[in-house]
């Protein structure tokens, strides 16, 4: 529906070329533009614009970001003003498809988070685009190819604009072939999904970079970050024998259980996750639909030699809803988690107004606020004023604000025995609020006095006092359940690796470590680089240390990398040379994977069903 439809305007046929804007947005991302529940979805639809075509679908031409912008107008006026103009528009933006040859097929996928998938033998340049749903039917036919002798009715607006969808479908699916072809021409394929049998024959796949525009530091919603995760599954399970679409239903399952699992690792200690593994993945992993906005990319299925199929997914996860739901949970079920220490910065303005000049602006309160900083900074937090220089600078912005406004009424009585006239002040009212700088939303909100509040003897004891009853509202837990955490950003540095293989699989190891968020591996170089993001507090070396070289050495089996130098957050390891030995480097393939080792045993247990591959992790 069209915002004018949902606020009950008069419509026209421009309505009905907002809803063919919303299936072209489908057909060249696989995602919604606005999606939710019907309220949520109505309000996304009347306020927000949804992001690029062209950042979730890299192969989507570029022009189509301004074509499905002014399709997607909030105003009629400023959208398209009928069907020939906006279908003039999509073939101006889409380039001519290139023929595929005559034994190329299309199949279409009834999974929008799936991307077709171009699969060519050797020397073959012919595309065939798979799926795993039975063809669709085909695309209605163009009005320029339809039966001669319509009537006036044609010209109809509704008419016209699922005419135009028709076109649109046409397009869509030309480009996506076109795209398709192009990437085989430049000598890319894209392994089929093997067979559950098949554990060696798989071509090694790194670890996909984000598509241009997606990257980890890139502009996300508040709340949201790019995750990278892998799913793994045991294709020697009986249940898969009989079922193999069970069998990617399953893998793809826990490949976006895992994206909410790292989640979950920028707020609980990992020792504390593993504790309380079973009931968060009840609670949490289980629902991962509920906190995946948008899929990026879904790579191939693989069997590789270690027996287990992967898959890795990348999405961008509302990490913020992970954590309501996590404090959610950890009052509901009254579980006791080890938090992360965070360390979010907060700012700090008390004013005061007094309640015999209500025309007068309210002043800032140094004693109140230096009070409520004091028992801030108490829980190592850090802590400046609002409205000091320097604050509103984006790169210093507080994450937390903290804003009070107290009324002081002054009484004052004169006695007549002494004549000494005697003056108190009291507290009349008081608002405290807690602001999340990144989203905006008011995260606490108190306007009533607190109990016991009598008066004071000087206007400084006052401040003293409200300053003091203001620290009281917030507690340490207060503010790290609603800390906006993002990771770490660590420069990895690895040296000593033997060649360019064993390379690439580090690379595919690290995307599968539950504390690594993120994994790029920068161009081949001596050293190779990696750009990493990893859950936790802490010095850089010692997130390494524990996130990234036990898991490996375990995989190993020895203690083969170790912690070199450390420079602020660039950090490197090095192999040493005893494991660059074949005998030893290949276990980086024919072991488990490293993300498995220190895994609670049921997360080990629910993946690997081989008793002698379960074995090796207990080594």
């Amino acid at each position: 529906m069209s915002p004018e439809q949902i606020m009950g305007l008069p419509v026209d046929g421009r309505t009905d070329l907002f809803s063919a804007g919303v299936i072209l947005y489908q057909f060249l991302t696989g995602e919604r533009p606005f999606a939710g529940s019907a309220t949520t979805t109505m309000q996304k639809v009347l306020k927000e614009d949804p992001m690029p075509p062209s950042i979730l679908n890299v192969l989507a031409p570029a022009g189509m970001d301004a074509v499905v912008r002014k399709a997607l107008a909030k105003r009629p006026e400023e959208r398209f003003q009928s069907a020939a103009e906006f279908a003039a528009a999509i073939r101006a933006a889409a380039p001519a498809p290139t023929p595929l040859g005559s034994d190329a097929t299309l199949i279409t996928t009834a999974d929008p988070t799936l991307i077709a998938r171009a699969v060519a033998a050797p020397g073959n340049k012919n595309a065939v685009f798979t799926a795993d749903v039975p063809p669709a039917s085909p695309p209605p036919v163009p009005p320029a190819q339809s039966a001669p002798g319509a009537g006036p009715s044609a010209k109809n607006s509704r008419t016209a604009a699922l005419a135009f969808v028709a076109i649109a479908a046409l397009l869509a699916i030309g480009a996506a072939a076109w795209f398709a072809y192009q990437r085989l021409e430049g000598g890319g394929t894209i392994a089929q999904l093997p067979p559950p049998q098949q554990t060696a024959s798989a071509p090694a796949q790194l670890p996909a970079p984000a598509p241009a525009g997606m990257t980890s530091s890139s502009k996300l919603e508040p709340g949201t970050m790019l995750i990278s995760a892998v799913g793994l599954i045991d294709p020697s399970d009986p249940r898969y024998s009989a079922d193999k679409s069970l069998l990617q239903s399953d893998l793809r399952a826990d490949s976006r259980s895992q994206l909410v699992g790292k989640a979950l690792a920028l707020f609980v200690d990992t020792k504390s996750l593993a504790k309380n593994y079973d009931v968060l993945k009840d609670r949490l992993l289980a629902k991962s639909g509920s906190f995946i906005n948008t899929v990026v990319r879904e790579d191939e299925p693989r069997v590789g030699k270690d027996g287990l199929m992967h898959m890795t997914t990348q999405a961008v996860v509302n990490v913020k809803a992970v954590q309501k739901s996590l404090n959610q949970m950890s009052r509901d079920e009254r579980v006791e988690l080890i938090r992360v220490n965070g360390d979010p910065k907060i700012s700090v303005r008390i004013s005061v107004r007094d309640v015999d000049q209500p025309d007068a602006p309210s002043q800032p309160s140094p004693v109140a606020e230096n009070l409520l900083k004091e028992r801030i900074k108490s829980f190592g937090f850090r802590t400046w004023s609002e409205g000091a220089p320097g604050a509103d600078d984006p790169k210093k912005l507080a994450d937390f604000q903290v804003l009070g406004e107290a009324k002081i009424k002054r009484l004052s009585m004169r006695l007549e025995a002494s004549g000494v006239t005697m003056t108190k002040y009291a507290l009349t009212s008081w608002t405290v609020k807690g602001i999340d700088r990144e989203t905006g939303e008011e995260i606490y909100y108190n306007t009533a006095l607190p109990k016991g509040v009598g008066s004071w003897a000087s206007e400084e004891e006052a401040l003293r006092a409200i300053g003091a009853k203001i620290a009281d509202e917030f507690s340490r837990e207060f503010f790290l359940e609603h800390a906006n955490v993002t990771g770490q950003k660590v420069t990895l540095i690895v040296q000593g690796m033997p060649d360019r293989a064993a390379e690439d699989m580090l690379a595919r190891e690290l995307v599968g470590l539950p504390e690594v968020i993120t994994a790029s591996p920068r161009a081949p170089a001596s050293p190779r680089i990696y750009d990493l993001q990893v859950a936790g507090s802490g010095a850089p070396g010692d997130l390494v240390a524990s996130a990234v070289l036990g898991p490996l050495n375990g995989k190993l089996g020895q203690a083969c990398f170790s912690l070199g130098s450390v420079s602020g957050d660039q950090v490197s390891i090095v192999l040493d040379s005893r494991c660059a030995d074949p005998a030893v480097i290949s276990r980086l393939e024919t072991n488990p994977p490293a993300g498995l080792y220190g895994a609670p045993a049921s997360r080990q247990k629910s993946v690997v069903k081989n008793p002698e591959t379960l074995k090796k992790l207990m080594i």
